[in-house]
């Protein structure tokens, strides 16, 4: 049913935003083919909401129509050669879906445990996490098209994965609606253990060959350490704010030295552990050790406030507006590129702002 006026804040992780003029939901008990021509006749406006994960929705809310999708089932497939292939619709939970293939002994995401939204979202985001992309291992995602009204099949080539992007946040953003996605999953261990929390945690413990339900539980309990709320799923957060930056070697040097001059030794040398093992022709540079290193933890605007225990998250302390958010993101990002010359993206998409609010927020 078409609804008018409807609060966004309720929908979304950070617990923010204002009312959107039109809002649907989808449950998959209908053709979207019948669906998707009637809602374009009632708004050329189309925002669409899967599990409200990452996202910043204004305080002004959006005036459009919100399509939320609330399709939701899992299938485990039969064995296909080593892999088996597992089919989720668009609004499934992420997290019951890892939980789903570690039930059935499959490999591939358990280390994507207990990141908040749904399937559909966590490929247009190309979620990733200690060492998994979910482009990894996906096979398909089935979508309506919106330009030529019709489904489509996409290949993981299509949907032109890389750093938390693809097709449907760059190229082809509100063109395609995800209905669900194909994945191909092992049965074959396959542990990724390299990342420093992950090894901390099971040298600690005397765990030399964890299970993917160990790894799962480490993985939920260092995510949990990282953040304040007891269900941040429902909390006043969307995950990680601030995207990390891809530097070359020449890069790369530069900004230790930087560090170095402007936080000292320690920071510097954390800085080059936290690379040892990165072997890519780009760098993956962690942002929240460089907002650590410019003592900007704890940093807030209004209700809104950089997480001290992972820097990349921004807080809703409570009473915080959109423009709280925002205003701190761009406080952080400027600081960031006036001392270490570096740009830094925001992973959540932005929604309902004005053009003189988004460029107020990305000037530097």
């Amino acid at each position: 049913m078409l609804q008018k006026n409807i609060r966004l804040a309720r929908y979304t992780s950070f617990q923010i935003g204002g009312k959107s003029r039109l809002f649907f939901e989808y449950e998959n008990k209908q053709p979207i083919t019948d669906v998707m021509p009637m809602l374009a006749s009632q708004s050329d406006q189309v925002f669409i909401l899967g599990g409200g994960s990452n996202v910043l929705i204004s305080d002004a809310g959006f005036d459009g129509l919100t399509l939320r999708i609330k399709s939701g089932g899992i299938q485990v497939g039969n064995k296909n050669k080593i892999y088996r292939d597992v089919v989720v619709e668009a609004g499934e939970c992420w997290d019951r879906v890892v939980e789903t293939c570690i039930n059935n002994g499959l490999w591939g995401i358990e280390n994507l445990s207990h990141i908040p939204g749904s399937a559909g979202a966590a490929v247009v985001q190309n979620i990733g996490a200690y060492g998994q992309e979910i482009s990894s291992v996906i096979s398909s995602v089935e979508v309506y098209d919106r330009i030529n009204e019709c489904y489509r099949s996409l290949s993981s080539d299509d949907c032109r994965f890389s750093y938390r992007k693809s097709i449907f946040n760059t190229t082809a953003v509100d063109r395609y609606l995800i209905l669900r996605i194909q994945m191909a999953l092992s049965e074959k261990e396959n542990p990724q253990l390299h990342y420093a929390d992950v090894e901390k945690y099971f040298s600690s413990r005397k765990i030399d060959h964890p299970t993917a339900t160990e790894i799962r539980q480490a993985i939920i309990a260092i995510r949990n350490a990282k953040f304040p709320f007891p269900d941040y799923i429902n909390g006043g957060n969307a995950g990680s704010f601030f995207k990390n930056l891809k530097l070359t070697e020449a890069e790369y040097e530069k900004v230790i030295r930087r560090i170095h001059d402007l936080a000292g030794s320690d920071f510097s040398a954390r800085l080059q552990k936290s690379m040892e093992k990165s072997t890519a022709q780009y760098k993956t540079l962690p942002t929240a050790l460089l907002i650590d290193a410019l003592g900007l933890k704890g940093y807030n605007r209004g209700g809104a406030k950089i997480n001290e225990a992972q820097p990349l998250v921004i807080l809703n302390t409570g009473k915080a507006t959109a423009m709280d958010v925002l205003t701190v993101f761009s406080d952080v990002r400027r600081e960031i590129f006036q001392k270490l010359g570096l740009i830094v993206e925001n992973e959540p998409q932005l929604i309902g702002f004005t053009d003189m609010e988004r460029e107020t927020a990305f000037l530097l």
